[in-house]
């Protein structure tokens, strides 16, 4: 028997592609909403020194609105004056440092524990998203769906844990007779435990 190999030359060059600018943005019930503005690269470009600072997107103008009239102008990052707490103003001061495309809304009551009542996200509210830069306006358009809550929650023990207190979550949930229907559990850890192992076993 006797096989054959085939071999063809592919070009990837794509030449110089318009860079595009790329907009994710987040609104939901009680928290900030957020955008990050980037510049799209051809996906075969060289990467060097200055690729992360041409990529964030820093002088645009990024506004909410909802169909009441409200409307917020998420603020860059980078613009954002010093609160007095050095806690916050670190975290800050990095987020700039590592997205400085990042806008927020802003201000907010920081001293307030989340769900923050100020913010612009509403359940079952429609919002309009703006984004103005170079001329150009980005549009979009979406609604946070309305809360449905958890029927039951409970905890049981692992028996088969390697050791004490250590479980699952169980809950039941109604889910609506809709399309696109989602649903988001938040937890926070209100302790920490650390293990020593032993080497002797």
């Amino acid at each position: 028997s006797c096989g054959f190999e085939f071999e063809k030359e592919i070009d990837f060059n794509q030449g110089n592609t318009e860079n595009k600018l790329v907009v994710e943005a987040v609104i939901q019930d009680g928290y900030p909403a957020y955008a990050i503005l980037t510049n799209s690269e051809p996906y075969f470009s060289p990467i060097g020194s200055s690729t992360l600072s041409d990529l964030f997107v820093t002088d645009a103008q990024v506004v909410i609105s909802d169909k009441n009239g409200t409307s917020v102008d998420l603020i860059n990052i980078n613009d954002i004056p010093d609160v007095g707490i050095q806690s916050i103003d670190s975290y800050l001061d990095s987020l700039a440092l590592a997205l400085p495309g990042f806008y927020i809304e802003w201000p907010i009551n920081i001293l307030e524990q989340a769900p923050y009542s100020s913010v612009i996200g509403k359940f079952g509210q429609q919002y309009d998203l703006d984004v103005y830069y170079k001329g150009d306006t980005i549009s979009a358009t979406t609604t946070i769906p309305n809360e449905h809550l958890m029927d039951s929650i409970w905890y049981l023990n692992d028996e088969n844990a390697t050791r004490v207190n250590l479980g699952n979550i169980w809950f039941h949930y109604s889910d609506p007779d809709t399309l696109g229907n989602t649903i988001m559990i938040e937890h926070k850890r209100l302790a920490h435990t650390k293990e020593t192992l032993n080497p002797q076993g």
